[in-house]
């Protein structure tokens, strides 16, 4: 039985979890990693919708859908552990949970690592974090460790992998608070990250983590400004012209920065122009989510909203424009229309 998944899918994972706690054995069921990009023509025989988990049930029929593939393989190999339960009942119950898990939990959970390259939008996830625990708090079983008593079921096996991705995004984000330590949900966490099935599947593989690691980093044009120059540029006309020169030549952006001064000192101007409202928002939030995950800030005027007009100077410890006023001038102009 073939089963076509790809790296770091957390609903792939949530198949590989059941044939290792299922002890189904490669003899039995065969994991076939592919490029999503360039499908082998048998997969897009088999799922046309070119989606992931699939498992080939035999040379013309396909099945998608992890919980619907986890059901079809504790079915299947009824003989070795039940993990969705051994009557309609608890069946139902266990599908309730993993529903009410999926609406309750999981999406303020993912939002910590979804949003991890927007200040903003990670905010607002850590403002969101309690509910998750909250709900899972009252979802978990009084005398026991998981859903499924002392082993994993298949409640535990659809959660796990999207905790592992929140669970390692919090070792690299501080900012992340877990459950306290008098709860059940901080008991449940510790229970899943050491569960040997789970380590041995996701939290192990050191080839995750640097994924985790690289999705939650920076964007390169983040990294761009925070590692420019806070030095004062001596020649400023020629720098500016440069700047203009980049963004029309390589990047075509029809944008030009004007060098400006006050009794201050000089500072760079430009005006975007909108043609609607929504994108005039559009690139509101974007300028004010740059500013915040880059850690450097301009002065902006929204005019009507047809027209934003930004100047971007440094203020300490010296008046005057920085190779970073630049760097963010850049950015902003690449990308405040995507």
């Amino acid at each position: 039985m073939n089963i076509y998944t790809i790296p770091f899918c957390p609903f792939c994972f949530r198949v590989k979890l059941t044939t290792q706690i299922k002890n189904i054995s490669l003899s039995e069921v065969s994991f076939l990693e592919i490029d999503l990009k360039n499908p082998p023509e048998k997969f897009v025989q088999l799922n046309p919708n070119k989606t992931v988990p699939t498992v080939e049930i035999s040379s013309t029929q396909g099945l998608a859908e992890s919980l619907v593939i986890m059901e079809y393989l504790d079915e299947t190999f009824a003989a070795k552990t039940l993990l969705f339960g051994k009557d309609s009942t608890e069946k139902a119950l266990n599908k309730y949970l993993i529903e009410r898990l999926n609406n309750e939990v999981t999406g303020y959970l993912m939002a910590c690592f979804f949003s991890c390259q927007s200040k903003v939008k990670f905010t607002q996830a850590l403002e969101k974090l309690h509910l998750a625990y909250e709900n899972l708090e009252k979802l978990l079983p009084k005398n026991s460790v998981f859903f499924g008593g002392n082993q994993l079921n298949a409640v535990d096996i659809s959660f796990a992998p999207f905790f592992c991705y929140f669970y390692l995004t919090q070792l690299f984000r501080n900012e992340i608070f877990l459950p306290g330590k008098e709860t059940k949900s901080f008991h449940y966490f510790n229970a899943l990250r050491s569960d040997e099935n789970i380590k041995k599947i996701i939290l192990d593989n050191n080839f995750f983590k640097n994924h985790i690691e690289d999705c939650i980093k920076d964007k390169e044009e983040i990294q761009k400004i925070k590692k420019s120059s806070r030095a004062l540029i001596s020649n400023l006309p020629e720098a500016v012209a440069q700047l203009n020169n980049k963004l029309q030549n390589t990047f075509y952006k029809n944008i030009t920065w004007h060098l400006k001064s006050n009794t201050s000192g000089p500072y760079i101007l430009t005006n975007f122009k909108f043609s609607n409202y929504h994108q005039a928002l559009n690139a509101l939030e974007y300028l004010c989510d740059l500013q915040e995950t880059s850690d450097h800030h301009t002065n902006f005027r929204l005019d009507n909203f047809t027209e934003l007009a930004v100047e971007i100077c440094t203020h300490q410890p010296k008046w005057g424009v920085t190779e970073m006023d630049l760097a963010f001038a850049e950015v902003l102009s690449t990308h405040i229309f995507n």
